[in-house]
């Protein structure tokens, strides 16, 4: 991530709404609630009807729906392989027979695919539209303020000042290496 997008993050999260004007804990808690309520519901409306909540909100913290859809995008591989292997583990009526007979959809599988689907959806709309309505350093306020361990506050804590710092090292490092034409995945270094 280029340091232009951390800090364009953080501006964004620091905007005057009625959203953003929220105290943290209050988001915090809302969030994780949210993220509870469709991670244990076994009904399709349930994440359905929370996606359209958190588009709400969304809308009310005006934040850009394009650049809020792309995060989730690139968020979204990393919950979806789990879901690509559903339809074919659970059993049920099956509704597609592959060339094998152990490979084949049931209807239960893919009932349960579009449950996992729409709840990772909801779970990553909401850590998007926390992370774009918080300050990372109001995100860490809050989990102490609501009794997060201590030690686990600190390493927070200093991951969220070094990053910043982090980020900008890395642009030097890899500023310099281009400007002395190095590549270190070039196979022809001598």
């Amino acid at each position: 991530m280029a340091i232009e997008q951390v800090r364009s993050l953080e501006f964004i999260a620091s905007r005057d709404t009625i959203i953003h004007n929220l105290e943290g804990r209050v988001k915090l808690v809302a969030i994780l609630l949210i993220i509870l309520f469709t991670v244990f519901s076994d009904r399709l409306i349930v994440p359905i009807v929370l996606e359209c909540f958190l588009l709400i909100v969304m809308f009310l913290a005006e934040l850009s729906f394009k650049e809020s859809f792309k995060r989730i995008l690139l968020l979204l591989p990393f919950g979806g392989f789990v879901r690509a292997f559903q339809p074919f583990i659970h059993p049920g009526n099956i509704i597609w027979q592959g060339p094998y007979t152990w490979l084949f959809i049931t209807d239960t599988g893919l009932n349960w695919t579009v449950l996992l689907f729409a709840r990772l959806i909801v779970c990553l709309t909401a850590i998007v539209i926390l992370s774009s309505t918080s300050p990372m350093q109001e995100v860490v306020q809050s989990f102490r303020k609501l009794g997060m361990p201590r030690d686990l506050a600190m390493i927070l804590t200093i991951m969220v000042r070094f990053l910043f710092i982090f980020v900008d090292e890395l642009r030097d490092i890899r500023q310099s290496m281009t400007s002395r034409n190095f590549d270190p995945f070039n196979d022809d270094i001598s």
